[in-house]
This record gives C-alpha cells, structure tokens and sequence, in this order.
C-alpha cells in the first residue's frame, strides 16, 4: 500500500528489477539470498516431524509457508480468521486484497497493495517464479494526465510535462534534496537518499550504512513537518536544496497534496525518517501494475502442493484467541486455542498478524504461565514494540464503470485534491477503451480515513448507518464541484451500486483494526527490536517468531512481509 506514489521523477536506469538491493535499515541482500534458494532448490533440506503453525495467511504468512515446505517441513497449519472475505474470495491473503466485480471477474479492486516498485526484489523474484505478469500501466500523478486541485484552483498535469508552476518550486527543492542531499545549520551534511541507493544497489554497504546512520541521528525525533521545516527554512539559503527557502504556505500545499500525491497532511505528524525509507530504498519510483491482481500470486503460491496436500488445504479457517505455553511439551511447547474450541500444540509458532491482535487477541504481552508454571515471555523491549507502534487508517472506495471514460473523453485519468476524495485513479484492465474501467474513486489515510468511516445519523440506531450507495455518491459530489464533467460518467454499470462499487475502511476490518504500521517520531528503536526479534529467540532457543507487515521497517509494502516471512521461516528451520 503505497504511501507517496511518485513524488519525483524515476532516477535514471532501466526499468528492470536491481540485481541487488539490501535496503537501507536491513543491509541484507534478499535478491541473492533467493538466487541461491533457487540454485538448491530451497533454503536448507531438513527431516523432521516437528509441527509448524502460521497465524496469519498473508502474503508473510504464505511465504513463509512454502519455504518451510520446500524445505521439508510436513506437518505445518495456517491460521486465518474465520470471515467470509479471507473465504469466500480467490484473490486475497490478508492486505492483498484483489477484490473482483462479481460478473466481471477480470476487473479488480486492489483494496490493499496496488501498485509495486522495481526494488521490490523479493516480490519480484516471486512474481516471476509463479509467471504473474506486470507491467508500467500504473496511473501515478504525471504518469498519466493530471488535475491538481489545490486552493480552490485547478492545475493541469499533462503526462510527461513538468509539475505545474504553483507545485514548481516544491518539485525542485524536494528533488534536490533526493538527489544530492542537503547541509543543515549545525553543518551537518547528508548524503542524497538517490545516492545511498546506488551504494547500496553496489553492494557498498559501509559507506551506505554510515550515510543513512547520519539521517537517523538527525532526525530520530523529527516528524515529517518539523523536518520539512527545518531543511527548506533554513536562513542560509545556500544550505537549501535548490536554494530557494519554502514559505509555510508552500509547506502546507506540500501537505496537502505534495507534488501531486494527495493526502500528506495527515501525515505531517509521522516520523521523518519513515518517508525517507521510501527514497533511499526507491520504494516510491518505477512503480508497476500487476493486471491480474496482486492476489493471484498468493493464489498461485497457495495451489502448490507439499506430501498430497496444497497450502490452501493447509489453512485452518479459525480465529486464533490465545497462544501459551503447552502443558504437554512432548506434543509441541506451544500451545494454540481458537475460537471454535480447537486447541493444536505446535513446536514453532510463527505469529504473521497486526501487533494489535498480538496484544490483545493472542495476548503476547501478557506472561501467562500453564498448568506447570511454565511462563511464555517475552523480551520488554519486544513487548514495547508491539505495545506502541502506530498502524494508519487507510479508505478506499471503487467503482466499475461501463467504459474508458476519460480516456475517450480527453479527461485527466488522475486527480488529486485537498477535498474529501484526495485521490482518484483511473485503471485499464484492457487495452480496449470500449471496455468496463476500474476507478479507484477514493484513496486516503487517517484523518481523512476518518471522515469516510460508515457514519449514524445523529438518533438513529446502528441499523441506520449511511449505505454504500449514499457514500459513493457523496463522493461523486465532492469530484462535481471542481471538475463537474468528469464527475458526470462516474456511474457505475447498470447503475449497480451494490454489485459495481466496492469500499473499505481497514480501520474497521475486525481483524486488522488499520492499514499499516507507520511509527511516530522516536520510535526506529522499537521497529529495530521487533524486525529482529526472530534473530533473538534464535538465540534464546525459543520457537516463536513474530513476522509481516507490522514488524518491517517497510510497512504499507509487501517487499516488507516477504523480508520478514524469510526471516522467520529461516529461524524456524534453525530452531
């Protein structure tokens, strides 16, 4: 789930996946690590008739389950919340969620991760495994031509031209300071996030490791405001990229829509440094499209077959309510209870889900002994880091409608505003203009998230929540009054609001309760201890792994699930 899709211009290269890439906190190559999976044919070659268990089936979990089968593991059980979405629908593992309108299959709604940088090696390298195509179609803000609405005001963008004139001076400085870096009032110099990436794609991983240290001892304590502040307000301009100052009316229009990406104001309070990720690991350029759906990889993953039984025959599809020490040692040290009764002893556990239900559903952060006294703890630094980390709201509303509209229409096929919809993105299944369209009516994060939650009018009851139809047209209402011509085709086939428009609030998905993790200022140490928390139970000699999205440093990506389920599955295989 892509946080700032194309702020700046792709840096200069073929648009081909890296060779290598260790990412900037990790400083461990992926890309070579799976090379070498691939040689021998999988990470290690084990015997044994130890139980396994995942909690979780997504895209961490399933990864992490077909290298530990690969490997030789045979007893091995998947967790995943009993509901019908995770059930009923193909195309899902947990936040990759590729929703498809009922009757038109092929037309998606990506609910969670949709589009997916080139340096996004481990995903790659599954992708191309499983033979899941994709391609550069992804319609990123001047990719594709653009209304900026900003102020009251509308902005053209067509593709290929440069940022209109308001967005011009934040356009240059923000790439400036990407590209070559930037020296600050204390003479501090930092090191281009562009340029840390060539180290790092070059494999020189000391000079790499040393130029992000210096952004971390910067701006460990800075939200992304209070940096923006302090680079581009310096009084010394020759300091400033560009060495043009920002007004706090730009800083805000960055906020609000920064150069053309829509919603960064309710961001401004996360920290710095989690932005900053995005450029140095090149998360945020060369972003592609996956026309079948980033689902249908994990589909293809879950059809694989392992002893006569493919993965998906190996989900259980119960909600996990607790996870303790067993009472029976010899049938596996933990012990997992679901909701339905079911009770299964395992001798590792991997734990894939939201540190939100770590906490409170599985109650990791409580020391619970058994029968025998035998306590599961776990570190007060681990604890801490699932205690606090911050996950997002995140809202997202689709609608299929009966054509190409804007494109045979000449209208912009992206738009991004300061209103209620923030970002709108036009997607082509096919290549036919006279096909169904997939808008991606609104894309929005927390404050804004919040203002599209199912609402109750003021004394009705819970039965009264405003409909979809009613929220989808709320939104149609808000494009009209700036751009009231392209407003008029968003209508979806057969004016079917219940069968062709589709929304989603991760904030309110029982078992999620948000989008993604993405941490405060002063938190990098806690991310730190939960990224390699598989790392110290190996040490310890204990057989539960915390893994996914939540424990990454690259939260809101699926190269950050894909990094952890490794993670974890090697530590499995260790233990």
């Amino acid at each position: 789930m892509a946080i700032i899709p194309n702020l700046r211009s792709s840096p200069t290269g073929d648009n081909t996946v890296p060779k290598n890439f260790p990412y900037s906190d990790v400083l461990f190559d992926y890309a070579q690590f799976l090379r070498d999976i691939e040689t021998a044919g999988k990470i290690a070659e084990i015997n044994t008739d130890k139980n396994v268990a995942i909690i979780g089936a997504g895209a961490s979990g399933i990864c992490a389950a077909y290298e530990l089968l690969r490997a030789g593991i045979k007893n091995l059980t998947i967790f995943s919340p009993n509901t019908p979405d995770e059930i009923e629908n193909p195309l899902r593992a947990g936040r990759c969620f590729s929703y498809q309108f009922p009757g038109n299959e092929k037309f998606l709604a990506e609910m969670g991760s949709m589009r997916f940088p080139l340096s996004e090696v481990c995903l790659f390298h599954y992708l191309d495994a499983f033979k899941v195509q994709y391609n550069a179609n992804f319609p990123d803000p001047g990719q594709v031509d653009t209304l900026l609405y900003a102020n009251g005001k509308p902005n053209t963008w067509k593709s290929g031209e440069k940022v209109p004139p308001l967005f011009q001076p934040l356009a240059d400085g923000f790439n400036a300071l990407i590209a070559t870096g930037c020296t600050l009032a204390d003479s501090t110099v930092l090191v281009g996030p562009e340029q840390i990436a060539t180290k790092l794609k070059a494999l020189q991983l000391d000079d790499a490791q040393k130029d992000w240290q210096k952004w971390i001892d910067t701006f460990e304590a800075y939200s992304f405001r209070a940096a923006l502040t302090m680079i581009f307000q310096q009084s010394n301009t020759d300091n400033i990229p560009n060495k043009r100052q920002w007004t706090d009316e730009q800083i805000s229009l960055f906020g609000t829509l920064g150069v053309g990406s829509g919603g960064f104001g309710p961001l401004y309070s996360i920290s710095f440094l989690e932005i900053m990720r995005l450029f140095v690991n090149e998360l945020e350029t060369k972003q592609q499209f996956i026309p079948t759906g980033i689902g249908s990889l994990f589909k293809k993953m879950e059809e694989e077959t392992f002893n006569g039984k493919t993965i998906r025959e190996r989900i259980l599809r119960q909600t996990v309510i607790d996870i303790t020490m067993s009472d029976d040692a010899n049938a596996g040290r933990y012990a997992i209870a679901t909701q339905s009764g079911t009770r299964v002893n395992a001798d590792v556990v991997i734990v894939t889900s939201q540190t939100w239900a770590s906490q409170v559903t599985f109650n990791l952060t409580d020391n619970k002994e058994n029968s025998y006294g035998s306590t599961l703890v776990l570190p007060e630094n681990i604890k801490t880091a699932v205690r606090n980390q911050h996950i997002i709201e995140s809202s997202k509303a689709f609608m299929l409608t009966k054509d190409h509209f804007w494109k045979k229409n000449n209208l912009p096929a992206n738009i991004q505003s300061d209103t209620l919809v923030r970002g709108l993105y036009c997607l082509e299944y096919t290549d036919n203009p006279d096909d169904p369209g997939v808008v991606l009516l609104s894309y929005v994060w927390e404050d804004d998230s919040g203002k599209q939650v199912p609402t109750i009018p003021y004394g009705l009851d819970k039965d009264n929540i405003v409909g979809k139809e009613a929220r989808i047209k709320r939104l149609v209402r808000d494009v009209s009054s700036f751009e009231p011509t392209f407003a008029k085709y968003l209508v979806p086939i057969d004016n079917d609001y219940e069968k062709n428009t589709v929304f989603i609030n991760w904030s309110d998905q029982e078992f999620y309760r948000g989008a993604f993790k993405l941490n405060r200022p002063g938190q990098s140490a806690e991310t730190q201890a939960a990224f390699t928390q598989f790392q110290t139970a190996v040490a310890a000699g204990e057989g539960l792994y915390l893994a996914g999205d939540c424990v990454s440093f690259y939260a809101g990506w699926v190269e950050g699930a894909l990094q952890t389920g490794l993670n974890a599955a090697t530590a499995a295989l260790t233990h």
